[in-house]
């Protein structure tokens, strides 16, 4: 008798990621701090195994912020609303999970918003490669946050693999 090995009993979840959003006033004081989960979309996935059996290379990688307020779909393909991105400047490994799983950091900064009050409910990592993107890779639902001309957004999105 052949025994059938199931490729998946050990496995973990697959990929996550956790949004979390800073906001700071002009001296750099902490205003407000939220932290969210976030859904990976079908596009995002496909760009992962893309990128995996081509090597892609040259990716260029933003945080999005907007006013969308329907909930993240896998087959999402862009934010419902979005208001403004900024390049994601810094990524860093972080400290391993106990079993094994990597985690990324990845960080970008949007200045204080121009004249107008905004609220912010929805965010997106974009991955752009080539002539291909922006994709949007995963999107997050957020309670609702005011970015106005006397604050910044720091966002950084973890991403556990």
């Amino acid at each position: 008798m052949t025994a059938t090995l199931d490729p998946h009993a050990d496995d973990e979840p697959g990929i996550r990621g956790i949004l979390e959003v800073i906001v700071r006033d002009p001296g750099g004081a902490l205003v407000d701090r939220r932290r969210v989960h976030n859904l990976i979309t079908t596009a995002g996935r496909k760009f992962l195994v893309r990128a995996l059996t081509t090597g892609a290379v040259d990716v260029k990688l933003q945080i999005a912020v907007g006013r969308g307020q329907s909930p993240p779909r896998i087959e999402n393909s862009a934010l419902d609303d979005m208001l403004a991105r900024a390049d994601v400047r810094e990524w860093k490994f972080a400290e391993p999970l106990s079993d094994g799983r990597l985690r990324i950091i990845l960080h970008a900064e949007l200045p204080a918003a121009d004249d107008v009050e905004h609220s912010i409910r929805e965010a997106g990592l974009l991955v752009s490669h080539r002539d291909d993107g922006p994709i949007l890779f995963n999107r997050a639902l957020l309670p609702v946050l005011t970015w106005t001309r006397d604050v910044s957004l720091s966002l950084d999105w973890e991403i556990t693999l």
